[in-house]
This record gives structure tokens, sequence and C-alpha cells, in this order.
């Protein structure tokens, strides 16, 4: 098998991020999450409020907060990509959860804004039960984990990010569904609003 030197730095690299994380887990400011970090949890709630892809945009992340604040929601999901911690005690004061995305470098300083907030980061991945909807939210990093996850029919709802781009389509008895992007890259921002009730979703601009 031929490898060249390209191939054999990134994979380096690649194994060179899965020891930080691996070390950053066992930190022991991260024990508090150890059992969040790849959590399934089964809550009653109804209104969900979804988001992704901040990317720093202030403006836009206090026009999300006061969006979900006006709607009652019961849960915010950010599916991950905030990108600088700072941003995360912008929502203060709503019901937080979220995920890391591929621009989430500074775990543990995220994972200290996420606690000064009250919110709660779950990793790479969170899946847990609202009402009688079985939801999942992973950034979408990988298409091929994303694909996965809408087509194995575990779950009523699959929330993905990373691509910027909203979508909702339903896959089998499974609704997909990517909210878009907070900070909008040259258009409005977005993010949505599910009734789990009765699955009813609604893309909202910022």
């Amino acid at each position: 098998m031929h490898v060249t030197i390209e191939g054999f730095l990134k994979a380096v690299l690649l194994h060179s991020i899965f020891l930080a994380e691996l070390i950053l887990c066992k930190a022991s400011y991260f024990s508090k999450y150890q059992n969040n970090f790849f959590n399934t949890s089964i809550q009653t709630v109804m209104i969900l409020g979804i988001c992704s892809d901040s990317h720093d945009h202030v403006e836009n992340i206090r026009k999300a907060a006061a969006l979900f604040s006006a709607h009652g929601v019961e849960r915010v999901l950010h599916a991950g990509d905030y990108c600088s911690p700072f941003t995360v005690p912008l929502f203060k004061g709503l019901p937080l959860h979220g995920i890391t995305g591929n621009n989430d470098g500074d775990l543990y300083l995220l994972m200290k804004k996420f606690d000064e907030a009250g919110a709660t980061l779950h990793g790479g991945f969170y899946s847990f039960v609202a009402g009688s909807r079985s939801v999942a939210l992973y950034h979408g990093t990988y298409p091929d984990i994303t694909e996965s996850l809408e087509l194995s029919g575990k779950y009523d709802l699959i929330i993905s990010g990373h691509t910027h781009q909203t979508r909702l389509e339903s896959i089998g008895s499974s609704l997909a569904l990517n909210p878009g992007t907070i900070h909008g890259f040259g258009s409005r921002g977005t993010v949505a609003l599910v009734d789990t009730s009765n699955m009813d979703v609604s893309i909202e601009q910022l």
C-alpha cells in the first residue's frame, strides 16, 4: 500500500486531535459533564427552538434568543459551531442544550461558558425524548453519520447543521431538519421552531 506524505501527515494530525480531546475529557473540570457527553435522556418537552452555526454573530444570536423567549420554547437546541465561547452567555436564561461543531476548538472554555450560562453541553451528539418524539442532535460534520442517523428509523426528528442551508425532509417515518445558520453569511440568519405534539416545523428569519 502506497502512503503519501500528505496522507501520513493528515493521519498524524487527526490522531493528535483525538488524543487532545481524550486528555481534555479526563480533565477534572470535565468530570461533571461526563454523564452528558453522549447523553440520552427522557424529558417532557413540547416546543423546541432549533439553531446552529452562530459563528460569533452577536446581533443575530440576540435576535434568536429573543425569538425563542417570545415563543416560550421549552428547550433550545444548538447544533454547534459557536466558534468563540464568549457568545454562549448570550443565551443565558434560556433552557439551552448544545453539542460541539467542527469549528469549536476551545472545548474547555466552551464548557465553562455553558456552565456560567446555566446551560448544558453534550459533546458531539445528544438524543432525548420530547413528549413522545425521539430527537437526535448532531452537527453534521460527517455526512455519512448524518445520513445514517436519518435512515436508522430510530428517531422521529434528526437535527443537523454545518451546511448553512435550511433543510426539511421526510425520510420514512423520520423528519430531517437543518435550521440553517444564525449567522446568515450574507443572507438573513435563520432558526427553527418545532412543536413535537404534531411535528409542525417553522423556519424563522432573524
